[in-house]
């Protein structure tokens, strides 16, 4: 399903951030886990 190159570098561009937030998010609730 492509949409045009617009829509899916937005698309990709996102998943990138969530991917960022992702990974960002296991690290500080592990090293909060593991500091509690």
């Amino acid at each position: 399903m492509e949409l045009g190159n617009g829509f899916s570098g937005v698309a990709g561009t996102w998943g990138n951030v969530q991917s960022l937030m992702l990974n960002y998010g296991a690290s500080w609730m592990t090293w909060f886990f593991f500091n509690d």
